[in-house]
């Protein structure tokens, strides 16, 4: 049997690779698309991006992909849950709040997104933390969860920090998740 942590982690792990590998896949057919269609405008990057390019991001995103999948459930594992706003039905704060909750946690993340991003770039952190993540100079939707494990964890904190501000549940969360990747992915595209 089990152990219930490495139970709840696996399945994060399969939920996260699966809704990383739908939605990044989509994104990267649609690039794959805008980049050979008739007509196209001249691309960002003179270089197309090289299959290498493709398989070391996919190769990082492993690690990152193991890491955005196993923070919470050791947190919540240890007790951290009792540290947070997580609440478990919706009809507790209804429909509206719901919504409401997915904007607020978006909001929450997009300004840690920008300070710790900001934070990474520091010339004795970078090295650290960010550069695995700009070696992707000619991005795809492949470059998304293409990050340092260190990085892949500073970025977990915008859920702690989340659940900790804001009452959610777990189907928000969830949500927030997908909107959160798909809005990466198209950045990433460049579509």
């Amino acid at each position: 049997m089990h152990h219930p942590l490495l139970s709840r982690i696996l399945l994060n792990l399969q939920q996260t690779v699966l809704y990383y590998l739908v939605i990044a896949g989509a994104f990267f057919a649609m690039w794959l698309w805008w980049r050979l269609r008739r007509g196209k405008r001249s691309p960002l990057q003179a270089a197309q991006v090289q299959p290498a390019q493709i398989r070391r991001e996919l190769w990082t995103s492993v690690g990152s992909i193991i890491v955005f999948s196993s923070f919470l459930p050791v947190l919540f594992y240890f007790g951290f849950w009792r540290h947070t706003q997580f609440y478990p039905r919706i009809d507790t704060h209804g429909w509206p709040y719901f919504f409401l909750s997915i904007v607020l946690a978006m909001i929450i993340q997009d300004t840690y997104f920008y300070w710790t991003h900001r934070l990474m770039h520091h010339r004795r952190l970078f090295r650290w933390f960010h550069r695995t993540h700009h070696r992707s100079t000619n991005t795809n939707p492949w470059s998304t969860y293409s990050v340092n494990p260190l990085e892949a964890l500073v970025d977990s904190g915008a859920a702690v920090l989340t659940l900790m501000i804001v009452p959610m549940t777990g189907w928000a969360l969830l949500v927030f998740s997908i909107i959160n990747t798909s809005y990466a992915g198209l950045y990433a595209s460049g579509l």
